[in-house]
């Protein structure tokens, strides 16, 4: 089984969308959690230098005329926050840390695991966490160190719980989509 990224047409990509993006892991104390990621599409524009160099316009520049998609994950204190003392002034800080940005082209897949929608995310991670499960049970088949066999035996129930969480949120998710229907 393989896990495909999800194209993203040109017509769809605004300013202002919303792409999603689930993740599961666990706690150093045992517990864990599943986070639904929000990634806003920032800006639509070409890279910086691509068709000017020193305010004079590049020879080529005409050939070059691709343009990215600049997206960058919301969360509340690290890059959404309160801009200024104005009441009400919510947005995007300006100093925002690269891990929490991401780029692709315009045309191309969305970067892994990010989809339009939040079921498919959902879906998605359920397929990554059990192809990661196979992984380390097929390490696992392979190792002959009892300290390497324990702690793959762990990295394998840490999955499987992290799984169970991801298949609870789903149903979750489609109980909920089913009652607004009904509804």
């Amino acid at each position: 089984m393989t896990l495909t990224q999800q194209k993203y047409p040109v017509s769809l990509i605004k300013v202002g969308a919303v792409l999603y993006k689930f993740e599961a892991f666990t706690y150093d104390d045992g517990s864990s959690a599943v986070e639904l990621q929000e990634w806003h599409v920032r800006s639509i524009q070409r890279k910086r230098g691509t068709q000017t160099s020193y305010g004079v316009k590049k020879p080529l520049a005409e050939y070059y005329q691709d343009k990215y998609v600049n997206i960058t994950q919301k969360i509340k204190g690290v890059t959404w926050g309160k801009r200024s003392r104005k009441n009400g002034d919510y947005g995007f800080l300006k100093s925002i840390p690269e891990y929490f940005r991401k780029q692709f082209r315009v045309g191309n897949d969305l970067p892994s695991g990010i989809f339009t929608t939040q079921l498919s995310a959902l879906k998605y991670a359920i397929k990554d966490k059990e192809e990661s499960i196979n992984r380390c049970v097929h390490f696992l088949k392979e190792e002959n160190d009892p300290i390497e066999i324990a702690e793959w035996e762990k990295d394998i129930s840490e999955n499987e719980k992290e799984l169970k969480l991801l298949k609870s949120r789903l149903t979750r998710l489609n109980n909920n989509k089913s009652k607004s229907k009904a509804a």
